[in-house]
């Protein structure tokens, strides 16, 4: 089994990174982290309609840094480093405001993911306003399927 895991704070590119990493061919099976934590056995129950993980090929799992979401991101984070896809603090909240969102929850968020990378080795953080010329943002597109092993393949798993 292999897990891609992409964590974000909302209105910092989630559905953007999310579309292109499902993109790539070797992803079988998505699931949002809000689903797969009423999951506790996290493999995908056919029969329940449970949400879940597939044993025999790629996840992508993705969602926001909630605090609810916290001990699955641990969870699966001991096996899988997530890719953090970034954006100015202030855009998000300003993209926030402007859909009439909590803009004190999006801070919590912030803060909460400041305090998670800070305990992290070597996260896969994603500047995405950063990228502004083509090349850049091929860098940043790559480092984060690298970042989620999306190269990786069942062959190689074998060796």
């Amino acid at each position: 089994m292999h897990v891609a895991l992409m964590v974000s704070v909302p209105h910092t590119g989630t559905v953007f990174m999310r579309e292109f990493l499902a993109g790539f061919k070797m992803v079988q099976h998505q699931v949002e982290l809000e689903a797969l934590r009423k999951n506790q056995h996290l493999l995908v129950d056919w029969t329940a309609g449970g949400a879940g993980l597939i044993p025999d090929g790629c996840n992508l799992v993705t969602g926001h840094i909630r605090e609810a979401n916290v001990p699955l991101i641990n969870r699966l984070a001991q096996w899988w480093e997530p890719v953090i896809p970034l954006r100015d603090p202030l855009s998000s909240l300003l993209s926030a405001r402007v859909r009439e969102q909590d803009c004190a929850a999006l801070v919590g968020d912030w803060i909460r993911l400041a305090e998670w990378v800070a305990g992290r080795k070597e996260p896969q953080l994603l500047p995405l306003d950063l990228a502004i010329t083509q090349p850049q943002r091929f860098e940043v597109l790559f480092a984060a399927a690298k970042g989620a092993d999306l190269f990786w393949s069942h062959d190689a798993e074998g060796q």
